[in-house]
């Protein structure tokens, strides 16, 4: 125990998490999960990647991109399962998107980042609008439905959070004894010993959890 609080202790904090928070005011960081629009591809199941310059919006979970004019459009998301944005994976979990952080060769910690906007005005309030149009390069996509913008919702009062979970392979699993001691049997030991004296995960601290899943992967 004593090596982990050294190790938790040394590690650095990772800066592209986010602690549980509100604010009056939301940030372009918060709304979107890549800090700006990269090049990446996206998948769809039984097709190949489809490639160009995407951005996740974290309030309604659509994978943005942009048209020749500079317009955001929301890219179609039936059989999506995976988008990559500058190096940095995702996958769609039912409704939403989990930014994976490898920890061994194949489990990763996911993280879901949960944005709520407060407030009882309508859903117009928004400002959001049903559109469709062709995107010829992008042949995959179809630009259809509501999408939520930066300036629509940017002086609406939000609540933040992040939670985790595991990624083993393609699965999604719950963060738990049971799923880390399969994941990093070298460390169930270890994992067992964490368990008896703090009884459960801190499963909202991003980095602590980051941290914790690095120790047991070695």
């Amino acid at each position: 125990m004593k090596r982990l609080a050294l190790l938790l202790a040394l590690f650095p904090v990772f800066p592209c998490i986010l602690s549980a928070q509100e604010g009056t005011v939301i940030p372009e960081d918060v709304f979107y999960l890549m800090p700006s629009f990269g090049n990446g591809s996206v998948v769809y199941r039984g097709q190949p990647p489809v490639r160009g310059s995407f951005n996740i919006c974290a309030v309604d979970n659509t994978v943005r991109f942009k048209d020749a004019d500079g317009q955001e459009l929301a890219a179609e998301d039936t059989d999506l399962v995976q988008v990559s944005i500058d190096n940095v994976t995702f996958v769609k979990d039912g409704n939403h998107f989990l930014r994976l952080y490898p920890v061994s060769e194949d489990v990763s910690v996911a993280v879901h980042r949960n944005v709520l906007i407060l407030t009882d005005s309508k859903a117009g309030a928004y400002g959001g609008q049903s559109q469709t149009t062709a995107v010829t390069e992008y042949s995959s996509f179809t630009a259809e439905g509501r999408i939520f913008r930066i300036d629509d919702v940017r002086e609406l009062p939000y609540r933040v959070s992040e939670t985790a979970s595991l990624c083993r392979g393609q699965s999604v699993i719950a963060l738990n004894k049971r799923n880390l001691q399969r994941c990093f049997p070298q460390s169930k030991d270890a994992i067992e010993e964490y368990f008896d004296s703090h009884k459960s995960l801190p499963a909202n601290d991003i980095s602590a959890i980051l941290e914790l899943c690095k120790l047991w992967a070695q």
